[in-house]
């Protein structure tokens, strides 16, 4: 009869070093539980690879502050994964072989050391990251150094190219255009100009020392020039963390006089090259580990090494995957004891197999094993280590036992309803982090509404007056405008980060920004050398042909559109200035003045244009201006142009237009206390099916719209603000959108006329 399995022998399959970690402390908390008399102290963690697993240990058991919280200490770390500034002098002494990309030198000045040398602080790293994306830095210092790479010297997308950009536009504006083949970067100005100044000394620095690397030197020129670079580099004073950052430096000190004592009495005083040097620094940085936390009242996690495995009630193997456990070290090339090898010779492998062996005896009560038994990829099936296949076969031939009975297997996800719920097969598995449990319950637990009932109106909220900038931003998206100015909440959209190639192909917003610029140059006639100047300035055209072929296919697509806009703009007039009192709405609406100006004006009325397809977005807008211009003293027609079509909005008579603004205004008021139910391009697309003749194929077009139909073609609730009120279509949304439409869309909507050819 086969032995019922106890948790004296745990292995856990798991998908991830994350996961790992994750499924540990459940089970740690677990043991505390079954066994009261159980304490930190008498727990050890061990691991092939400390330095890799240490970020995961720390965000788990570091991240918990309750009564669930796990005293824990990590020793044997290397001193150059725990101090920073290490990493970041061996970057330095290799930087020549670097492309210096944006992202690669903005780590750098992630240093706390390095910021404090170049008069820069934490915050100021965002700013410098949207300097450096929005002047076109890409890599390469300078076009010598991109040359280096056997590639040719490319003057825009270098540090040297944006550094220019940012200093010359603390000097002028853009608008004043190039500038010896520069072109200001607008955002340099104010109290933050001197940021610019910082990060051109750190572009300089980096330059001189690239200059300066790839040299022989003997040791003494070697410690010289070090302690220059620690000196030009890294400012540890004024620091909170100076304690340590100067024990590093002080390691590194250290270890260059290990190595001048070491030469010295070798009598070699040959000229050391940079590659023998940086790899002696590495190597003795990578073997200084922390140990003084070991065995201090806390769970420990220690690396495997000889005369680690005392007695402990509970051991724990990490990371005990195939490849990684036992360790295998390639030999140096001089190594003649790994070339010409004999009995008796020290082999790391059967190190590893008696430190397997150490920490099994040394387990009093438990051992717990885990790996990653499973892709996180595509869930194939990983094998562990050697050590613990042959462990789990002896415990087959020798208990009876199958792998199965003993072995673990863990879903990918911490929010996994497993993790909930006891497994009667196996031993009672659950989770402690009850964090998760809304997420695994998902299914019977709808989401909450993002508003029970509207707010009430805002303080201060102006009723008498309407600006007509924020009627137009309003109903470009509700939602949004919800969220800033009433809660003032700002879903950040910008990417930090940084590019670290040159353009080769733009994206959508790239592309359209692109086209944009090149209509008003056409329709301006403005020299075609002196555009292609400017954009090659700014370095947002791709280099050398690719650019210029980018260039003159979009001029192919926008000319019909622009010979057309230049017939129709050729009058312009000035700006027209907007002043309207407002009555309607069923009396809701009395004595509101909308103020603003109409931009655009020209002969007969006003011209509207976008080098991109009609949208929904562009109705509302141009029939809130067009409604604007019937009340005023010059009404006229609104003309739309897009790439292949052409509209007008006729005169509507003032009366009407007063009623449809009052529609407007209320809505717009609506809108203070809650965000709501209206998408722009869903009504379009709702309207344009004919929801009266035919309103479930309407209904299917609006939700087609709102949620799109992949990932090329994103729907309208991928916007951050809309996705966070109404994350689906649902009924009472749908329900809402179409009571709303007919009233804010459907006139402007029955009103377009396509123009006449």
């Amino acid at each position: 009869t086969p032995l019922k399995p106890d948790p004296s022998l745990q292995v856990h399959r798991c998908h991830s070093p994350l996961r790992e970690v994750e499924i540990l402390h459940d089970r740690l908390l677990d043991m505390f539980d079954q066994d009261p008399e159980l304490t930190p102290k008498d727990i050890v963690i061990m691991l092939p690879d400390i330095d890799s697993y240490a970020p995961w240990i720390r965000a788990v058991f570091g991240s918990i502050d309750d009564q669930r919280r796990i005293p824990f200490a990590i020793s044997d770390i290397s001193a150059q994964s725990e101090h920073p500034i290490l990493s970041a002098l061996l970057k330095l002494l290799v930087l020549d072989n670097s492309r210096c990309s944006a992202p690669e030198l903005m780590e750098l000045l992630e240093v706390p050391a390095i910021q404090n040398r170049f008069k820069l602080k934490a915050a100021d790293l965002d700013i410098l990251r949207q300097w450096t994306q929005d002047s076109g830095i890409r890599w390469g210092l300078t076009p010598a150094h991109q040359a280096h790479f056997d590639l040719p010297e490319l003057n825009a997308n270098s540090w040297l190219f944006g550094i220019r950009r940012m200093l010359l536009g603390y000097a002028m504006p853009e608008s004043t255009g190039v500038y010896q083949g520069v072109l200001p970067l607008d955002a340099v100005q104010g109290m933050n100009a001197a940021l610019a100044g910082y990060l051109a000394s750190f572009v300089s620095a980096a330059g001189q020392l690239i200059a300066e690397l790839d040299t022989d030197r003997n040791i003494d020129e070697w410690i010289q020039f070090t302690n220059a670079l620690l000196e030009q580099f890294f400012d540890t004073a004024s620091l909170e963390s100076s304690e340590s950052d100067e024990s590093a430096l002080k390691l590194v000190r250290d270890t260059l006089a290990h190595l001048y004592e070491q030469l010295q009495e070798a009598g070699y005083n040959q000229p050391l090259s940079r590659t023998v040097f940086i790899s002696y620094l590495s190597d003795r940085l990578s073997q200084q580990r922390s140990s003084q936390r070991f065995l201090a009242g806390q769970v420990n996690f220690c690396t495997l090494m000889p005369m680690r495995s005392i007695p402990f009630k509970v051991v724990c193997l990490l990371g005990m995957n195939d490849g990684a456990y036992p360790r295998s070290i390639a030999p140096a090339g001089f190594d003649l004891i790994a070339r010409h090898g004999r009995r008796g010779d020290r082999s790391r492998r059967e190190d590893d197999r008696y430190l397997f062996l150490e920490a099994l005896l040394s387990a009093q009560n438990t051992l717990y094993i885990s790996y990653i038994g499973r892709r996180i990829q595509d869930n194939s099936e990983r094998i562990p280590s050697v050590l613990v296949t042959e462990l789990l076969n002896y415990c087959e031939q020798g208990f009876a036992l199958t792998p199965e009975q003993l072995l673990t297997e863990h879903p990918l996800q911490a929010f996994s309803p497993g993790h909930f719920l006891p497994d009667t097969s196996q031993q009672a598995l659950f989770s402690y982090i009850h964090e998760w449990l809304p997420a695994a319950v998902r299914d019977e637990l709808p989401p909450a509404p993002f508003l029970t009932e509207p707010l009430p109106e805002p303080e201060g909220f102006n009723k008498e007056s309407v600006e007509l900038a924020e009627l137009l931003r309003f109903f470009s998206n509700p939602c949004r405008y919800f969220f800033n100015r009433r809660l003032k909440v700002y879903f950040s959209v910008q990417d930090q980060a940084l590019e670290d190639t040159e353009t080769f192909a733009m994206g959508p917003l790239e592309n359209y920004q692109l086209k944009n610029e090149l209509l008003n140059s056409l329709i301006s006639r403005e020299d075609q050398g002196t555009l292609t100047h400017r954009l090659q300035s700014r370095g947002d055209l791709p280099h050398s042909a690719f650019g210029r072929l980018l260039l003159e296919e979009q001029m192919v697509s926008l000319t019909l559109m622009a010979d057309k806009l230049q017939i129709a703009t050729e009058q312009e007039r000035p700006d027209q200035e907007v002043n309207l009192l407002i009555n309607g709405h069923h009396g809701k609406i009395t004595n509101i003045q909308i103020t603003g100006w109409l931009k655009g004006q020209h002969p007969g009325g006003m011209v509207r244009y976008r080098p991109a397809r009609f949208k929904g977005k562009d109705l509302i807008r141009n029939w809130i201006e067009h409604l604007c211009l019937s009340m005023t003293n010059n009404p006229g027609i609104t003309k739309i142009f897009d790439l292949e079509n052409e509209w007008c909005l006729p005169v509507i008579a003032p009366d009407k237009a007063e009623q449809h603004l009052a529609t407007l205004v209320h809505y717009y008021h609506l809108g203070q206390t809650k965000p709501l139910a209206w998408f722009p391009e869903t009504a379009f697309s709702w309207l344009k099916a004919d929801p009266d003749n035919d309103p479930d194929k309407a209904e299917q077009a609006a939700e087609k719209t709102f949620a799109g139909d992949g990932f090329y073609n994103m729907g309208e609730n991928s916007d951050e603000y809309i996705q966070r009120v109404y994350p689906e279509l649902t009924l009472p949304a749908l329900a809402e959108m179409t009571s709303l439409t007919p009233e804010i869309l459907t006139p402007a909507f029955s009103h377009l006329q396509e123009a006449e050819q």
